[in-house]
């Protein structure tokens, strides 16, 4: 039988191993950023504005309560954040 190396089958159960528990470690592959984060200082009108219809659609989603039918929730989750897209392309 062959010696086992790097390149053997300890490092491919290792990457196997690897591969199967990061997941359930509940580590983000990609972690998201905060909305809310501290945005760095502007002094540009437009960007008040930016922030302005951010902070408005989250307070309005969040007000929002179940209707008690996810895809009736979903869209009304949906409504003010595409709302807000809309204000803000027009910044």
């Amino acid at each position: 039988m062959a010696p086992v190396t790097c390149f053997g089958y300890q490092r491919s159960f290792v990457l196997i191993v690897a591969t199967l528990i990061v997941p359930m470690t509940g580590v983000a592959a990609y972690p998201q950023h905060p909305h809310r984060a501290s945005q760095p200082a502007s002094s540009d009108p437009a960007w008040a504005e930016l922030q302005q219809s951010m902070q408005s659609m989250h307070e309005t989603m969040s007000s929002l309560e179940s209707a008690g039918n996810d895809d009736v929730d979903f869209v009304q989750l949906m409504l003010p954040h595409h709302q807000a897209a809309i204000d803000m392309a027009k910044v």
